[in-house]
């Protein structure tokens, strides 16, 4: 800082100090950095979904002509079978949230959704780091999803959607161009926090379905963790309003883990005070701005900094 500026720093009230002193020591990059990180990985996925989305229309609709992907898995029912009796894929799997008879709509759907496999796949390569994709139809709530994982065990047999906040918003999406997204929420197949979003999907003129990815906050938005920090003078966190939850730490959070045993029980909306090492700190919480996130930047900086 300029002797100059350092003049006019000092005889500003002591508010503005206070203010001058958390912009001044924020994280290195800050909220500007991460608000366009997110901005271009946001922009990314719904670029991919377009494309993905295009290509799975097309399949749809030329359902009646396409052969199983996997001959070993076509549909004869019997008596009392459902999807569940049924093999698993090589790469992906399907899931329906009841335990139903598969009807002839829902067979034609298992065996036609096999074939955005190679869509999934595609993404998978072009995006390393995106987490689950599937795609949802609406009639019978049946989910092809990619990779496969054992989704019975994990997922369990009774699942209402309409509990999910990426599904209703997606299905509740008039503006077909535009993706929607979830607040963070804890993966069940392990990927930490995720955020989910989706597309809706119409087929000759109606609502069909949607298709979607969770993205890992650990991991499709590690570009960001350098942004939130690597000093004890000044460092950051991203949480999201309304939970006490941290969804997104700094390089050394395992450190501060060790001497912040309160973490988990500590209250992080608004403001606040918290004590590492006997020093004193203080915390305020800024949103991100974002078209597709909620998430919000808590700022930590010690006393005197």
């Amino acid at each position: 800082m300029s002797n100059r500026l350092k003049g006019l720093f000092f005889t500003v009230p002591a508010l503005l100090f206070s203010w001058t002193v958390w912009a001044a020591e924020a994280p290195a990059g800050g909220r500007v950095e991460i608000e366009a990180i997110m901005a271009r990985r946001f922009s990314a996925v719904e670029e991919m979904l377009k494309r993905s989305r295009t290509r799975i229309v097309d399949i749809l609709q030329k359902a009646d002509g396409l052969k199983p992907v996997y001959p070993y898995s076509i549909y004869t029912q019997k008596k009392d079978e459902t999807f569940s009796d049924h093999l698993h894929y090589a790469r992906s799997n399907f899931f329906i949230p009841v335990r139903v008879p598969i009807d002839p709509y829902l067979k034609k759907f298992i065996q036609t959704s096999e074939h955005f496999e190679d869509i999934f796949a595609a993404n998978r390569a072009e995006q390393p780091s995106i987490g689950w994709q599937y795609v949802i139809e609406y009639r019978r709530h049946g989910m092809r999803f990619y990779p496969w994982f054992d989704a019975d065990n994990i997922m369990g047999s009774e699942i209402d959607w309409s509990r999910f906040q990426f599904y209703t918003l997606a299905r509740n999406n008039k503006n077909y161009e535009k993706m929607t997204c979830s607040d963070p929420s804890l993966d069940v197949g392990g990927l930490g926090y995720v955020i989910t979003c989706a597309l809706p999907i119409r087929l000759r003129d109606s609502d069909y379905g949607l298709i979607g990815v969770d993205l890992s906050m650990s991991s499709y938005f590690s570009e960001l963790r350098p942004q939130l920090g690597d000093s004890l003078d000044a460092f950051s966190y991203l949480t999201f309003p309304g939970k006490d939850a941290i969804v997104l730490k700094p390089r050394f959070h395992n450190f501060l883990l060790k001497n912040v045993m309160n973490m988990k029980n500590l209250d992080i909306r608004g403001a606040g005070r918290l004590y590492i090492l006997g020093e004193g700190y203080s915390f305020r919480m800024i949103p991100v701005k974002s078209d597709y996130s909620r998430l919000q930047l808590m700022e930590v900086v010690k006393d005197g900094k």
